[in-house]
């Protein structure tokens, strides 16, 4: 993981045992850095980004019985744009359009990574 903030470097090690003793997802750690100010994004492992899916797949599975293990193992190891194009042909569902700009931006999307672990996600199709 190679990052900096302010000419800092992040270690990556660090960042990992920092979310393992919080109980945060990488999600949920970039939000709280962006509070602090800090923006620079950190380089996640694979296996902490995937439990992160799996979680937030979990929950919205129980609440959505479209979320099927078929459509699961369509999204796995897929990019971004091969992600949102599977959910809009198979869900019916787009990204959000934000009124926001730069960093604003990027807060508000990070932003769900708070709550969509624990909460019911409402889309309409």
């Amino acid at each position: 993981m190679v990052s900096s903030d302010d000419g800092q470097a992040i270690d990556g090690m660090a960042v990992a045992k920092e979310m393992y003793d919080k109980g945060l997802t990488p999600g949920e750690y970039v939000y709280q850095r962006m509070l602090e100010g800090k923006y620079a994004i950190p380089e996640f492992y694979k296996s902490d980004l995937q439990e992160e899916f799996d979680r937030i797949w979990a929950l919205q599975k129980s609440f959505h019985t479209e979320l099927t293990d078929e459509l699961y193992r369509k999204l796995s190891d897929r990019n971004k744009s091969q992600t949102w194009a599977i959910c809009r042909d198979e869900l019916g569902i787009q990204g959000l359009k934000s009124s926001f700009t730069g960093k604003e931006r990027l807060k508000e999307a990070y932003r769900y990574s708070i709550w969509l672990p624990h909460r019911k996600l409402i889309w309409k199709s």
